[in-house]
């Protein structure tokens, strides 16, 4: 009966999540594999949080329930982020040992760690978001002990240990994002930030060899980065194309006008 219980919950906890996101974000279930992905990523960390209640002497705050807001962020966006990470733990919440504590704990910190993560693209962010997280944790569980025990007799300062072993395992968020951007084959953020490095790759061939277009396409990407910020679409992946979008004309650079020197034109060598 307990069991039974637990699936209509997890059904309708479910249901939430296919209704905030058709609200507020319905082309994400325009494209099956987003839909896919969502769901693996629920699946992955319930069972997860699920193992850990398999043996007595592991937590379930071993688990780094914060890598799953940023996870999913790299792929999509914040809001749909937020969404999905209140969901998931509140299913996880009917197997916690504490719920309140486990659900008003993993909510916040997931919310604190997503803002203060923001719109940075580089690894060393992460690293100053897990000690955030952890910072975050500490505080709250200590504010949630004060409230249960009415003072700090009796504090588990052990639990302390798994907050932290969370946020060292959230460094592995990078792992988790470089296998589903294999399995799903769409781009994460942290992709499109690295092809936006003009120092190496088809960037710097383009620099060295199409001086001309290099300017203009960095103009174009500009442009389009500052357009879709303010209509709320994603910046980075225009950037992107406005940085790659005349890189065809690297195969004759001196074709093209902005390329061009005074002293000659190949066009006026061509027949009509």
């Amino acid at each position: 009966a307990i069991g039974a219980g637990q699936f209509i919950l997890t059904l309708v906890a479910f249901l939430v999540l296919i209704l905030l996101i058709l609200y507020s974000e319905p082309e994400v279930f325009a494209r099956v594999k987003y839909s896919l992905f969502i769901v693996s990523v629920v699946v992955l960390f319930v069972a997860m949080a699920t193992v850990t209640q398999k043996f007595n002497h592991v937590s379930i705050y071993l688990v780094p329930y914060v890598a799953l807001p940023i996870l999913i962020k790299n792929f999509l966006n914040a809001r749909v982020a937020l969404f999905v990470h209140i969901v998931t733990m509140l299913i996880i919440g009917f197997i916690a040992p504490n719920p309140f504590d486990f659900t008003f704990l993993q909510i916040s910190v997931g919310v604190i760690a997503l803002y203060r993560l923001g719109n940075h693209y580089q690894r060393s962010f992460l690293f100053f978001t897990a000690i955030i997280a952890f910072v975050s944790y500490a505080g709250i569980f200590f504010a949630l002990s004060l409230v249960k025990l009415g003072g700090i007799s009796g504090f588990d300062w052990t639990q302390l240990l798994w907050f932290l072993a969370s946020c060292v395992l959230l460094l592995t968020t990078y792992l988790f994002i470089f296998v589903f951007e294999k399995i799903f084959r769409f781009p994460s953020d942290i992709t499109l930030f690295e092809l936006s490095d003009t120092s190496r790759g088809l960037l710097r061939e383009l620099s060295d060899k199409a001086p001309g277009t290099f300017q203009h396409s960095l103009q174009v990407a500009n442009f389009v980065e500052v357009a879709l910020r303010e209509i709320g679409g994603n910046d980075l992946l225009g950037r992107i194309g406005g940085l790659y979008h005349d890189v065809g004309k690297l195969k004759n650079p001196a074709f093209f006008v902005e390329n061009q020197t005074f002293k000659e034109n190949p066009h006026d060598k061509l027949p009509p």
